[in-house]
């Protein structure tokens, strides 16, 4: 799969918006109601599952938004997997490659739905996004196989500066700023 382009991401994020408001209109919507019917039914006035609905579709969106990022970081991980940590001899200093493709694929992702979304589900995509990105990162560890001690020293740099990565391309994408490299 491949990760959503501008319109996919804008369409996506209208749909958690879209149903945000519903859900948020629909008790007020329901109490209006009960003024204007019969006592006779009253009690079936109940957008329960209705509200039950709009939160399934947000949590669904948020689960392709996060798919999306995810699937950003293919050719990186594809990168980290191709380097022969086994063979890793050179001095451990500056970053993987990897490492910087990680974090311009997460700005450009991020950039988008911080500008789309209201805080709190930008919130909740950024907690949903790491823990899939943890996941991931480790079964690519293991995808790896041997890896020499260097090449440990070398993993364990790149996932310092991606855990920095992490932290901050939500708040730079969030104030619409450039992340500084």
């Amino acid at each position: 799969t491949a990760p959503l382009d501008a319109k996919g991401v804008e369409a996506v994020c209208c749909v958690i918006g879209t149903a945000e408001y519903c859900d948020e209109t629909m008790p007020v919507f329901a109490e209006q109601l009960l003024r204007v019917i019969s006592s006779d039914f009253e009690d079936r006035v109940t957008f329960a599952n209705e509200q039950e609905l709009l939160g399934t579709l947000m949590n669904r969106a948020n689960q392709v938004l996060v798919q999306s990022a995810n699937c950003s970081l293919d050719e990186a991980f594809s990168k980290m997997r191709a380097t022969s940590w086994e063979k890793f001899s050179q001095d451990v200093g500056d970053h993987s490659p990897y490492v910087g493709d990680i974090s311009d694929q997460l700005t450009k992702q991020f950039g988008p739905i911080a500008r789309s979304l209201s805080k709190i589900h930008y919130r909740f995509f950024c907690d949903k996004f790491v823990q899939a990105f943890v996941k991931r990162y480790i079964d690519e560890i293991y995808k790896c196989r041997k890896i020499s001690e260097k090449g440990a020293q070398q993993l364990l740099l790149d996932t310092t500066l991606i855990r920095t990565t992490l932290l901050e391309v939500p708040v730079v994408a969030g104030e619409g700023g450039q992340m500084q490299n």
